[in-house]
């Protein structure tokens, strides 16, 4: 599985980091719209010589395909695990055989409606080559892409490989307030940071003390394709003593954008130290039933500092809180999360 992409990311461990996040549209342009055939398209395959299953998650995968009859097509049945930014293509195979020539691809959704054509990979430089792609925003679900000759009695294998990149990201906002002691905050990771669904968001350290401001959390989702319609996760921010030390209390979803355009949740902060009380944080799921919020919470020195740690998984319906209280005493508390469908 990919690693979680780090924005504006910053790590006591390594140099700091910007990566760009790039906006993916429906169709790439190795599969523009204008490019799909329509349902009386001439070269319209007659018969489905074969027909293989392949599910598709976030590691590359691969499976052989091979013409062998005129007018036949080689169906690849898919399972898209998260969904995301997938592509579909077919290359040459890699065990000597002889490839299939000017091969085109066809991706059709669980009802059987094109969603997107290709030939060529999109390239007229390879007109007639044993290339094709298609490159397409998709959500969790199952789809299936026809693979056959432009030609007439053009026979031949290719190797069909398909990976998604994830589009559904849980983003973490993670900082020093301005003008306050970095240490509290920025001992492990930092900044802004996201992860795919179904991954880690990277650790961050909350080692709050009497040392001037606090440590600043919000979250966000973006979910393009909405396929994320209906869950709801919030988080209960609030202070069990001296308000002074958690401020901008407050109960509120984290918002879902259906952009990639981050919506943040209203920012709190964590300034806890020698007064009396600490930090209460707690997450409720509601709304899906197979998509589960996962967070660990663990203590790096004195436990007490961080009440009910552990590793945690909330699904539909269910909730679970934290208390942080750090001060003085060694160590702190630290957290990470992680969105994925069950």
């Amino acid at each position: 599985m990919a690693a979680a992409t780090l924005i504006g990311f910053h790590s006591r461990r390594r140099p700091y980091l910007t990566l760009a996040v790039l906006s993916f549209g429906f169709l790439s342009a190795a599969c523009d719209a204008s490019s799909i055939p329509s349902a009386q398209a001439s070269q319209e395959p007659e018969v489905a010589q074969a027909e293989q299953g392949l599910t598709v998650g976030y590691a590359a995968t691969s499976e052989p395909g091979v013409i062998s009859s005129t007018n036949a097509f080689y169906g690849h049945n898919l399972q898209l695990t998260y969904g995301g930014t997938c592509t579909f293509r077919t290359v040459p195979p890699t065990n000597g055989a002889s490839p299939l020539g000017d091969p085109e691809m066809t991706l059709y959704d669980s009802a059987n409606n094109v969603l997107a054509y290709n030939d060529d990979d999109g390239d007229p430089a390879r007109e007639g080559t044993t290339h094709s792609a298609i490159v397409i925003a998709l959500p969790p679900g199952n789809y299936r892409a026809d693979v056959n000759s432009v030609k007439a009695n053009r026979y031949g294998s290719y190797t069909f490989e398909a990976k998604c990149e994830p589009l559904v990201k849980l983003h973490h906002r993670f900082e020093t307030t301005a003008g306050g002691d970095t240490w509290q905050c920025n001992t492990y990771n930092w900044g802004t940071m996201e992860a795919g669904i179904g991954e880690w968001t990277p650790q961050i350290l909350i080692d709050a003390d009497n040392r001037v401001g606090g440590c600043l959390q919000t979250f966000g989702i973006t979910d393009p394709t909405n396929s994320l319609s209906g869950l709801n996760i919030n988080l209960n921010f609030w202070s069990d003593g001296d308000p002074g030390q958690c401020w901008f209390q407050s109960s509120k979803a984290i918002p879902i954008s259906t952009s990639t355009s981050v919506i943040w949740r209203d920012y709190y902060v964590i300034d806890t130290g020698s007064s009396s009380g600490g930090c209460w944080q707690e997450f409720t799921l509601t709304g899906r039933t197979d998509i589960a919020f996962d967070i660990e919470f663990l203590a790096t020195g004195n436990a007490d500092q961080c009440n009910n740690f552990g590793n945690y998984t909330i699904k539909n319906g269910e909730s679970v809180r934290f208390r942080i209280n750090t001060d003085g005493r060694a160590g702190g508390c630290t957290q990470r999360f992680r969105l994925r469908k069950l």
